[in-house]
């Protein structure tokens, strides 16, 4: 590639950024030197935006989902360990240990998760709004 080459490449990112991007309300694609597309800016309206409290909300409720599907795995591995190995006796005792402290882990997991995004992510003025309907 020739140094004229890199030169054109340049000249004409430059004369894109500074012509199309920073002064008009549209980006446009190019192909060479010609237009092909013209595509809008998406302007973010206020009720579009997430607000920070509801951001770490979610991103607390995002951790506590991933740490309970890593216990679950774990949980997982060890009632089928249970009910290889066998040491809690006879059968009804390994079936209770081992895949039925399983279902209750998952039960409770999913009920606590489920109260803890009710609490944290459900919009309280809407909730008061619809008592009094």
């Amino acid at each position: 590639m020739s140094l004229s080459n890199v030169y054109y490449v340049l000249s004409l990112l430059i004369d894109f950024v500074r012509t199309h991007l920073f002064t008009s309300g549209n980006i446009l694609l190019y192909y060479g030197r010609q237009s092909i597309m013209a595509v809008p800016r998406r302007s973010v309206k206020p009720e579009d935006r997430i607000s920070k409290s509801r951001f770490a909300n979610s991103l607390i409720l995002t951790i506590l989902t991933l740490l309970a599907l890593v216990a679950w795995i774990y949980h997982g591995i060890w009632a089928l360990k249970v009910m290889i190995y066998k040491p809690y006796g006879n059968i009804l005792n390994n079936l209770i240990y081992g895949p039925g402290t399983l279902v209750a882990n998952v039960g409770l997991s999913l009920k606590l998760i489920g109260a803890i995004n009710t609490k944290l992510l459900t919009d309280k003025i809407e909730a008061d709004y619809k008592k009094y309907i």
